[in-house]
């Protein structure tokens, strides 16, 4: 966080942060779908928990958001069986494509 910066989590995400946030789920769903081979039925898993977390963006506030979001991102990683050297390109990919996107939401994952 910038010294004096005010961030307001119990705000609800704007029109334009909903967007870029559905627009950057999908990109971490289909990241997951390159980096990690998966069966008809473990795509249709994961993008059914990616609709969610992005469906919650609407009526969720930025901080019940971020906690949700956490769970969920928790949730594909030990429901895939990702190695830890996945999970470490996945953190690596949303911090990349993510967070620099979302910009104003920080500490998503502190």
């Amino acid at each position: 966080m910038i010294v004096g910066e005010v961030v307001d989590d119990e705000r609800r995400f704007t029109g334009d942060e909903q967007r870029r946030i559905a627009e950057q789920l999908q990109e971490v769903e289909a990241y997951l779908a390159q980096i990690q081979p998966l069966t008809a039925e473990q795509a249709k898993w994961l993008h059914v928990r990616i609709e969610f977390v992005t469906e919650s963006a609407t009526r969720l506030s930025v901080k019940d958001w971020k906690m949700q979001f956490v769970g969920v991102l928790t949730g594909i990683i030990v429901g895939l069986a990702l190695d830890p050297s996945k999970v470490h390109e996945l953190f690596a990919f949303i911090g990349r494509n993510v967070m620099p996107i979302l910009g104003t939401i920080r500490g998503l994952l502190s």
